[in-house]
């Protein structure tokens, strides 16, 4: 999760000077004279701006809860001078803009991993085709006379299920390389590993369920089995609770402060804590053998490593597949051999199509974030213009990211959001 950084913004009176921001969306921003000194927890920055004053979102205590009900917010601001609100904007303003900055990241990763899923599915579909095509030439051949006109057309037969063999190769490569990009992108990374661990958590709900359908089909209710189970069902239950609580406490609280960081160990350790109760269910039988488990779930690593390895069984198998191999019999790929690399190609495309829909969930959830703090920022900018402050550009700058765009040719995305 990226964290916003407060900065400290001293403001210069320029007739005519531009606005904080413009249309177009970030901030217009310059070097502060060498000459100031700067802490490393702060760093200063000089902003054209229509601001007066020396403002310091560091300051602003309506940030301190960030889930504070709308008509509570209204209250707080009421007291406060327009030099106190112009503080409080700012940091409503950096809250905002770190909020689209994940958005706009958790959007990027989607497009990308649509693109590696796209490429998979092409690849398994090319193997699927290249199987069939084998084994209608491979036949052909058998039956026919070295050089006659039946071998020469068996012949070309073969050649094009090699070259749907080729085909599927690009397409692994190709999903290798969309692969690539995300693993050198930091930022992405961190994306896609917040939505692996939120795949755990909708797995250990799973888990939860299945566990006490079979609690209920195995033993009567009273019994010592029973009670048993109930112990660590209701330990999972809590675990997952416990999260809930934890998580809920994190949005509250503001990016970069003690606070914040306390709180996200916290929820790292409730997770923790989590799959540890899953592994109780597992090693107690309760949950059925075909349940996946956290460990089961392809994770972009596994994923990446899986698709080198059915990228080189292709290159062997396209090699070993010419007519003379074919014709002498020594070709060694077989029809199970395919069938398995396009069983792991559909697994890979359909780990990462989870994968792709959790992200999308995520999304909404952090469409829903910031729309609150848009609506907690409006009452910051409503009681400015009421003091006499302008606010031009930071509406402006709300209008620019409030929009909401689909990827309409992303149909299984947009049925989750």
């Amino acid at each position: 999760m990226r964290r916003v950084v407060f900065f400290r913004i001293h403001a210069v009176i320029v007739t005519g000077i531009i606005a904080i921001f413009a249309v177009s969306g970030l901030p217009a921003l310059s070097q502060e004279a060498e000459g100031e000194t700067e802490s490393t927890e702060e760093q200063s920055i000089l902003v054209e701006s229509t601001i007066v004053g020396d403002v310091d979102p560091s300051t602003a205590v309506t940030v301190e809860d960030l889930t504070l009900p709308v008509d509570q917010l209204e209250l707080l601001v009421k007291p406060l001078t327009l030099e106190e609100l112009q503080v409080e904007a700012a940091a409503w303003l950096l809250l905002l803009k770190d909020k689209v900055q994940e958005i706009s990241q958790a959007e990027i990763a989607i497009k990308r991993q649509n693109l590696a899923i796209e490429s998979q599915e092409e690849a398994a579909s090319a193997v699927t085709e290249a199987e069939a095509r084998l084994t209608e030439a491979e036949a052909k051949l058998e039956a026919a006379t070295f050089g006659t006109p039946e071998h020469e057309r068996a012949s070309e037969e073969l050649e094009a299920a090699r070259q749907s063999l080729r085909e599927a190769e690009q397409a692994v490569e190709e999903a290798l390389e969309a692969g690539a990009e995300l693993q050198e992108d930091e930022a992405l990374q961190e994306v896609l590993a917040e939505a692996e661990s939120e795949e755990e958590i909708v797995a250990a709900r799973q888990i939860l369920d299945e566990a006490r359908k079979t609690r209920d089909e195995q033993s009567a209710a009273g019994s010592a089995s029973y009670d048993a189970a109930t112990l660590h069902i209701d330990a999972l239950d809590q675990a997952l609770i416990d999260l809930e609580d934890a998580e809920e406490a994190l949005e509250g609280a503001v990016p970069e402060s003690s606070e914040y960081q306390q709180l996200s160990a916290d929820v790292e350790q409730a997770r923790a804590t989590v799959q540890q109760k899953v592994e109780v269910i597992f090693n107690s039988g309760l949950a059925p053998e075909e349940t996946e488990t956290a460990e089961e779930l392809i994770e972009s690593e596994e994923a990446e490593e899986t698709l080198e390895e059915i990228a080189a069984d292709l290159e062997e198998a396209e090699e070993q597949t010419d007519a003379s191999a074919v014709a002498d019999g020594d070709s060694e790929v077989s029809n199970e051999q395919l069938e398995e690399v396009a069983e792991q190609l559909e697994g890979v495309a359909e780990a990462e199509s989870d994968l792709k829909n959790q992200l999308v969930v995520n999304v909404t959830e952090l469409q829903g974030d910031r729309t609150a703090i848009i609506d907690r920022f409006n009452v910051v900018l409503d009681a400015l213009d009421q003091k006499g402050g302008d606010t031009t550009s930071y509406r402006k700058y709300i209008d620019a990211v409030s929009g909401i765009e689909l990827d309409i040719t992303d149909t299984e995305g947009l049925g989750v959001r």
